[in-house]
């Protein structure tokens, strides 16, 4: 993984821990888009590899007419960007799920409850 492309995936955890990307669920079992402000269409998932223990990630990045423009997946470069797919993964997750919103909803209900 180049300079760039690390500088790319940690704004995009960035920016969807602020909201900035509205990541929604795809069709496929663990796997989410996030479109960008026109220019590209972002996927990032979560799949089994049978060559390595664990879970893989992979990001895709789409220009507007759906073309593959990058790759960024399991293997790519050191084990901290293996680390940093994971930690994107789980943000879109979070944010297309609306994980914390609905943590939040619980807890003030079960607040209530007494």
């Amino acid at each position: 993984m180049t300079d760039k492309e690390r500088e790319l995936l940690t704004q995009l955890i960035e920016k969807t821990r602020a909201g900035a990307i509205p990541w929604e669920p795809t069709a496929k079992e663990n796997e989410f888009v996030g479109p960008y402000k026109g220019h590209a269409t972002f996927t990032v998932s979560k799949y089994e590899d049978p060559d390595h223990y664990g879970d893989s990630y992979r990001l895709v990045m789409r220009d507007p007419e759906n073309r593959e423009m990058l790759v960024l997946e399991r293997g790519a470069g050191w084990v901290e960007d293996d680390q940093r797919l994971a930690e994107l993964y789980r943000a879109a997750h979070d944010c297309a799920l609306n994980v914390e919103e609905t943590i939040d909803a619980i807890l003030d209900d079960l607040r209530k409850a007494g």
